[in-house]
């Protein structure tokens, strides 16, 4: 702990320093308002530099507010509510981003106090201040995520088809069980269908901000607050453009990666390129636009068309002071005082201070998600841990799991149900059919009298649903098994999910980051046929001859082989081996004997230091049930030991 946080204390210091020394050798920097004035060709005049530095220094720190607050939000809501939307991190940036650029315009006032009231009568349009190219954009790229929304959707859906159709026809054939379509789809689909319905809403909401804010009162006072009101105006709007372009374009970018994982060639080509070409996309708007032009569109300070009118007088005449469409007319109303040029321009600053507000807002907002995170009764904090046993303990082709789910909310919590799901729908189906799925038949919990046991559907007994309290762990005890399994066929991956139900009711589920198990191969069934007058007997006899005869300290154990030609050399071969430790401590344990007829059995047995699940032979030689030779001997090949051929 103690070495981290010296790492830590040494980086900031190191950044710390390399600013000092950066800002040392670049020398006094200009002002940012002049900078800005620069860029956009505006000149500052006394009124107008305090309006615009407040401005600028306000929209930056709103903007870098919102951008931090957009991921904070996300990341509460979620861990709040459970609700995932399945949309990039830098969407959410770029949304905070952008609201924090309309709250910096909002909290400028252009309403000048006092009595009398002045305003421009120069109509203002939208397209006087964002080209046409951009309107344009607004427009284009929306619609095309709300198409490409859809055409994911499909896609998606048809590749789940083909690997269902695929999975089925592999079954019909005599496949063990078939694999179901993975569930990373579905997340998809809803990521596809999040992206295009965002994507819509971000442009509305773009534009009905940009129309605010040109619409909003422009009053008429020194020709340089207009002039710098203006060029703000634009500034704010090609920002909010700029923001909500880019979060598109990032949606679309997100769409066409959905689409890399839809079979064939021509989608992933297509997706890929489009997927890049939309991420350049967007870095490029936003880096080119969001500062907005070198110049305005719009004519400021007046123009050949318009007129500059002025009627002061009494407190009952109409004063007016700003530009009039040649040929137009104004009816002003009745003020009060004569105008405060300089009291009026300093009106034209931020009158709240909106900056305190934003952080306060952004930290109550993730003090609101860890609090309902902690306290749980929407989503709880599970955390799910699991562990396999080992593949043939419980039973052929049966494995045993255990779960432990910790709930770490201040409320109960209630395990519905556990299943286990592929980890890659592809892994196995290199031969054109899927790989056998193990499904969860039994969960038991741990100790096995744990209350609110129920009986399943199917008969099994279970201890689901089970309430967990808040602060405690519950372990089950997970039996999963292959109903069916043609061949040594490798198992699926899998991976164990657990589906939970929070206070109020609503269905979550977890994957436990530790349960992944690759469960080897699935056992085939053994042959079956004419069975033995007694089967219980002959099958005692069976394991009782293999377990003598694997049994290392057994001195007749060789009298249990049916035909002993070259079994002890090979045997005093493998005790002189490389593996000669093993020999001496393997011994067999009998999984399962089947009868094909009256006098042979098949065996699966495992032993325990060489060979793992195997599979042999017993023959009934002059009433006695003895293991065949070609068993035994295939077994000490493992350790290097042949058997001598057999004459003839």
């Amino acid at each position: 702990m103690i070495v981290v946080v010296a790492i830590l204390v040494g980086l900031v210091a190191t950044v710390l320093g390399a600013t000092w020394l950066y800002g040392r050798l670049r020398g006094p920097a200009r002002p940012e308002a002049d900078v800005w004035a620069e860029h956009h060709g505006l000149e500052l005049t006394s009124a107008s530099r305090p309006w615009v530095t407040a401005y600028l220094r306000t929209g930056r720190d709103l903007r870098q507010i919102g951008a931090f607050g957009g991921l904070i939000v996300a990341v509460s809501i979620h861990a709040a509510t459970g609700l995932d939307l399945h949309v990039s991190g830098l969407v959410w940036l770029l949304i905070g981003y952008l609201i924090g650029g309309l709250w910096a315009e909002l909290a400028m006032t252009r309403v000048p106090s006092g009595a009398q009231r002045m305003a421009s009568l120069v109509p203002r349009r939208l397209a006087d201040y964002l080209p046409r190219r951009l309107r344009v954009a607004q427009v284009v790229l929306p619609a095309m995520a709300a198409v490409l929304g859809r055409v994911c959707v499909r896609a998606l859906r048809a590749t789940s088809h083909d690997e269902a159709r695929l999975a089925a026809q592999a079954h019909a054939a005599g496949s063990s069980v078939a694999l179901q379509p993975h569930s990373a789809h579905q997340l998809l689909q809803s990521g596809a269908v999040a992206a295009a319905t965002i994507a819509p809403l971000i442009m509305v909401a773009v534009w009905l901000a940009q129309r605010y804010i040109v619409a909003r009162p422009q009053p008429s006072l020194d020709p340089g607050l207009v002039a710098a009101d203006d060029v703000l105006r634009t500034a704010s709007v090609y920002l909010l453009s700029a923001s909500g372009l880019a979060a598109v374009s990032l949606l679309i970018a997100g769409q066409f990666g959905y689409l890399t994982t839809v079979t064939g060639w021509f989608w992933l080509d297509v997706s890929r390129l489009g997927a890049a070409v939309s991420l350049i996309g967007a870095l490029m708007i936003f880096h080119r636009w969001r500062h907005g032009p070198s110049r305005t569109l719009r004519t400021v300070g007046g123009g050949p068309d318009l007129t500059r009118v002025s009627d002061e007088g009494p407190s009952s005449s109409a004063t007016f002071d700003g530009w009039l469409p040649a040929g137009a007319t104004a009816t002003m109303m009745a003020t009060a005082d004569p105008v405060d040029v300089r009291r009026e321009a300093e009106a034209w600053t931020v009158r709240r201070r909106p900056v305190v507000l934003a952080v306060a807002l952004v930290v109550l907002v993730a003090l609101a998600g860890w609090g309902l995170r902690t306290w749980g009764v929407v989503n709880p904090a599970v955390t799910v841990s699991a562990s396999f046993g080992s593949p043939g303990t419980v039973g052929v082709n049966h494995w045993q799991a255990t779960v432990a789910v910790y709930n770490e909310a201040a409320t109960s919590m209630t395990i519905e149900w556990i299943d286990a799901e592929p980890i890659s729908a592809m892994s196995g189906w290199l031969d054109g059919s899927p790989p056998p799925l193990p499904q969860v038949i039994g969960v038991t919990a741990a100790p096995p009298s744990a209350p609110h046991a129920a009986t399943s559907p199917d008969g099994r007994d279970r201890a689901l649903p089970v309430e967990v309290p808040g602060g405690t762990t519950a372990t089950l005890n997970v039996e999963l098994a292959l109903s069916d399994c043609d061949s040594s066929a490798s198992v699926a991956p899998i991976q164990l999910v657990v589906h939970y139900r929070s206070r109020i009711g609503r269905a979550s589920e977890t994957r436990a980051p530790n349960g992944s198990q690759q469960l080897g191969q699935c056992v085939a069934p053994l042959p079956t046929g004419a069975q033995p007058a007694d089967v219980t007997v002959a099958e005692s006899e069976v394991r009782a001859a293999f377990t003598t005869a694997y049994d290392p300290s057994a001195v007749d154990r060789i009298d249990l082989i049916d035909d002993r030609r070259g079994v002890a050399e090979a045997t005093a071969q493998a005790e002189a081996g490389p593996y000669a430790a093993e020999v001496a401590s393997t011994s067999g344990t009998v999984d399962e004997v089947s009868f094909d007829r009256p006098d042979h059995a098949w065996v699966r047995y495992q032993l325990t230091d060489i060979g793992g699940v195997r599979v042999g032979e017993a023959r009934l030689i002059d009433g006695h049930w003895k293991v065949a030779r070609s068993t035994v001997c295939a077994d000490l090949a493992l350790a290097q030991a042949i058997c001598a051929p057999l004459p003839g």
